[in-house]
């Protein structure tokens, strides 16, 4: 369930983050953090514990 998981939150990141590409640089990039720290890394760390 954990790759299922994952590919859901990057969807749900990219749906945040294409809007901010029409917005403007700076707002794509606060939306890329934001994605990185709650998204991504879940990903990285659940298949090893």
């Amino acid at each position: 369930t954990s790759p299922t998981l994952c590919l859901t939150l990057h969807l749900i990141a990219a749906g945040h983050i294409l809007p901010g590409l029409a917005e403007g640089e700076n707002r794509e990039q606060k939306v890329w953090a934001r994605a990185g720290t709650s998204a991504v890394l879940p990903c990285y760390l659940s298949p090893r514990k």
